[in-house]
C-alpha cells in the first residue's frame, strides 16, 4: 500500500524502526529505516516499481 516518508539528513534524527528518505553523498535519494530493514518495513524489492509524488 502507499506510504508517505518524511526526509531526514542523517540517521539519528529519524526514530527506531522508522522509514525515510535522504539524498546521500552522492547526491541521490535513498530510503532508508533506522536500525531495521527498509525493505522489510516498506515490504518492497529490487526492481520493485513506485511513484514519487
Amino acid at each position: 500500500g502507499p506510504h508517505t516518508l518524511a526526509y531526514r539528513t542523517t540517521f539519528g534524527e529519524a526514530v527506531y524502526g522508522t522509514a525515510f528518505w535522504y539524498v546521500n553523498s552522492l547526491g541521490l535519494v535513498e530510503i532508508a529505516c533506522n536500525q531495521k530493514s527498509a525493505s522489510d518495513a516498506l515490504d518492497i524489492h529490487v526492481a520493485d516499481l513506485f511513484v514519487w509524488l
